[in-house]
């Protein structure tokens, strides 16, 4: 991505760019606190309980040096002590003599903590995810992760054709469709991009190895930063989740959930569906990864730091994270593919950048919710031939990405590049006369 060169004068912020600034930080606290309610009141415990459960129940042994519990939930020790003092009295959590060393001690999770911590869980990421991240699914917008480990592990060619017959069976109990029932016949990895080929998808999660705590589109959706804090200089960020057989397996020994991992969890992720968890900015991140040839930027909001006069005292310009080393064959045909979808008749996205002044890349997703309305997704690297800005749009109850999503991007981008509104152009359908998503 490039950067243009910018002034050393500066601004100080509108007081309603302020207003903005504390309505986020309030509805963030109105958030943690509704969170935390619920925690109290459904299961008698508090964030700060859970924090300690959780990194005891993760620990080997189920047991952790005082210590190193206190870097794990991020609390001075002094603190910690007085807390751990409470739960002690309420037999969650048992302090002992370290046998290594008889400075320190030793905190142990008890059979009472287990049990609290097991009937919490369930209810608790419910909640968060109702609150943080339940909207975050961002269906077929890891299109590009998924792709990478296809190319890159040599799973499929991109001029491979794959006949699309409109579904997959995966098992004698399941088989998979494309939205809408949408049959799109033989498709190349540029075309199933183009027109949002859910079985296309589906048939290289399938073929994707996972084992343990990794997987072929599990470890390439983290070299691009899904499952992980982007880093962002702003408060109450979350990880987000990459599933792995070794995460659900876990969960079903402890009786967390209803099964253990099966292929199918690995076609919900070729997709962006099932337990995947992940935020606008950490597709934004992914996608920006993809625009620029591979690096992972650290967003940040902060600009600098300046003296009361204005003078600039330090820049804050954050290293990247990593770079992913994908082949320039696997950017071309994702970048291919993602164009076309944008630009080209019976593209998902077509209707909205048909006329767009220059070419862009997009990707539309479309979440399904369990009880509630799809929410809408859309994500574009402009220009597409050198992607200056990567734009990250979802808005829940929106619909098809197409609809609602794409349009919001579209909007953004003409103010970014001083654009007049473009109209649409002629919805067209690659899929026996159905609109695409």
């Amino acid at each position: 991505m490039t950067h243009s060169t910018r002034s050393r004068s500066r601004r100080l912020p509108t007081k309603q760019e302020l207003a903005t600034w504390r309505a986020f930080i309030e509805t963030t606290e109105q958030l943690r606190s509704e969170l935390a309610a619920r925690l109290l009141a459904e299961n008698a415990l508090s964030t700060a309980d859970y924090a300690v459960l959780l990194a005891l129940h993760d620990a080997e042994e189920n047991r952790l040096r005082s210590s190193r519990l206190a870097e794990n939930v991020g609390w001075e020790r002094s603190r910690l002590s007085h807390h751990l003092a409470r739960m002690e009295q309420r037999r969650l959590i048992d302090r002992q003599e370290c046998l290594t060393d008889s400075r320190g001690a030793e905190i142990v999770l008890t059979a009472t903590g287990r049990e609290a911590f097991r009937r919490a869980t369930v209810p608790h990421l419910r909640a968060i995810r109702e609150l943080f991240v339940d909207a975050l699914t961002p269906d077929q917008l890891d299109a590009v992760h998924d792709i990478t480990a296809a190319l890159q592990d040599h799973l499929i060619g991109p001029n491979t054709i794959y006949d699309d017959t409109g579904s997959l069976k995966i098992d004698n109990n399941l088989t998979l469709h494309n939205a809408g029932k949408a049959i799109y016949g033989p498709l190349d990895m540029s075309d199933a991009l183009k027109v949002s080929s859910d079985v296309y998808f589906y048939h290289l999660g399938f073929q994707s190895k996972a084992s343990k705590g990794h997987g072929q589109i599990q470890d390439w959706a983290r070299q691009y930063g899904l499952g992980e804090k982007t880093g962002i200089d702003l408060p109450s960020e979350v990880d987000g989740l990459i599933p792995t057989p070794a995460w659900r397996n876990r969960l079903y020994a402890d009786k967390l959930t209803d099964r253990p991992w099966s292929a199918g969890d690995n076609v919900n992720l070729a997709v962006g569906q099932g337990d995947l968890e992940a935020d606008p900015l950490q597709m934004a991140v992914a996608y920006a990864a993809l625009g620029n040839g591979g690096t992972v930027v650290r967003p940040h909001i902060a600009d600098d730091v300046e003296s009361v006069t204005g003078r600039v005292l330090q820049e804050m310009r954050p290293a990247p994270e990593r770079h992913v080393d994908f082949s320039p064959t696997t950017r071309d045909t994702i970048m291919s593919g993602l164009t076309r979808a944008a630009t080209e008749p019976g593209g998902t996205s077509y209707p909205v950048f048909g006329n767009f002044p220059f070419a862009v890349a997009g990707k539309t997703g479309t979440a399904q919710r369990p009880n509630q309305p799809d929410q809408s997704w859309y994500i574009v690297l402009a220009p597409a031939k050198d992607p200056q800005i990567v734009v990250a749009v979802t808005l829940e109850r929106g619909g098809f990405g197409v609809d609602t999503a794409a349009p919001v991007a579209a909007r953004i981008l003409e103010r970014y590049f001083h654009l007049p509104i473009t109209p649409t152009a002629a919805a067209t359908s690659a899929a026996n006369g159905k609109v695409p998503e």
